[in-house]
């Protein structure tokens, strides 16, 4: 990050820094990074948002940038001490070390069975719910899971 734009403490000495309301960050291995200036309702509302030039899709945080950025990058910084196998955000290598260790932490308040991953008792969930919320477009008929469209 420009470091002049790292020391301004509000939103007013970022406009006087940059005249047009955003400041390009230098230095991203695969594209500059846009920073714009938005404001809400207040000045205590005020925050930067951080834009990927690819998609020119907008990020609050600039660490939600960085993990976006790696699907460009194809950059995965976190390794399988077991396996060696690779993933580009930590959470998915967590998920995956259970895979090694069988742990299944997450358990449905119904049945009492365990899932390894908190997506896959959310989609067991919906058995008990009878929620079915993926649609056929050809019959109409409805399924717990997109994938069993």
């Amino acid at each position: 990050m420009c470091e002049n734009l790292r020391n301004f403490l509000s939103l007013e000495k970022i406009q006087e820094h940059s005249t047009k309301g955003q400041h390009i960050l230098h230095g991203s291995k695969q594209s500059n990074t846009t920073v714009k200036i938005s404001e809400g309702k207040d000045s205590h509302n005020a925050r930067l948002s951080q834009e990927c030039e690819v998609y020119n899709k907008s990020f609050t945080y600039p660490i939600h940038l960085q993990k976006h950025e790696r699907t460009h990058s194809g950059e995965k910084p976190y390794e399988c001490k077991q396996c060696t196998k690779t993933f580009s955000q930590a959470g998915h290598l967590r998920a995956h070390e259970r895979t090694h260790s069988g742990k299944k932490p997450y358990e449905c308040k119904q049945c009492s069975k365990t899932f390894s991953c908190s997506s896959h008792l959310q989609r067991h969930e919906s058995i008990h719910s009878g929620e079915k919320p993926y649609e056929c477009k050809q019959c109409s008929k409805t399924f717990s899971c997109s994938s069993h469209l």
